[in-house]
C-alpha cells in the first residue's frame, strides 16, 4: 500500500451546467442565425446566479445567464460540450485574471441550440431516483386504499 492510502471512488457531482452570454444584443442574436458571433460561456456551478456575478466582475462587458441545467456528473457533461465546441474556443478581454475568462466559445444560434438539447437530455437524470419514489408512493397509496376499504 502506498503512503497516500486507498483512492476512494467519488460519486459524480450533481451541479448546474450553465450557458452565459457576453454582451448579448439583438444584432448578435440575428447574426447568430448566419455566423458564429455569440460569445457563450459553458461552465459548472453550485449557484449559477452567483457565478454570473463573479464572471461579470472579472471580464470586460456585461455577462447574462441564458440557461442552467441541473445534471449528474456535471463536470463530465461540461467537458463533453467543450470538446464538441473546441474549434470555437475564445478568450474575452479580462479585468482580472482567473475570473471566468476561460470556457468561452463563439457560437451560432444553431450551436447554442445543440448545446441546450444535449443539456436538456441530461437534465433531471437522477438515475431513476424519482421514478422509484413515485413507484413507492403509488404502492403505498394502493395498500392504504385497500386496507381502508376492508
Amino acid at each position: 500500500m502506498n503512503w497516500q492510502g486507498k483512492k476512494r471512488k467519488r460519486k459524480p457531482m450533481r451541479r448546474f451546467v450553465y450557458l452565459m452570454e457576453r454582451n448579448p444584443t439583438l444584432l448578435k442574436w440575428i447574426l447568430g442565425h448566419f455566423a458564429k458571433v455569440r460569445e457563450i460561456k459553458i461552465g459548472v456551478a453550485k449557484d449559477s446566479s452567483e457565478r454570473e456575478k463573479q464572471v461579470d466582475r472579472g471580464i470586460k462587458g456585461k455577462v447574462v445567464l441564458l440557461n442552467e441545467f441541473k445534471v449528474n456528473a456535471a463536470t463530465t457533461v461540461e467537458k463533453g460540450l467543450h470538446i464538441i465546441f473546441k474549434d470555437e474556443s475564445w478568450k474575452p478581454p479580462t479585468i482580472k485574471k482567473g475570473s471566468g475568462e476561460t470556457e468561452f466559445f463563439k457560437l451560432s444560434n444553431y450551436q447554442i441550440g445543440k448545446a441546450r438539447r444535449k443539456l436538456r437530455n441530461t437534465e433531471g437524470d437522477d438515475n431513476g431516483d424519482s421514478f422509484v419514489l413515485v413507484l413507492m408512493l403509488g404502492i403505498f397509496l394502493i395498500i392504504l386504499f385497500h386496507v381502508k376499504n376492508q
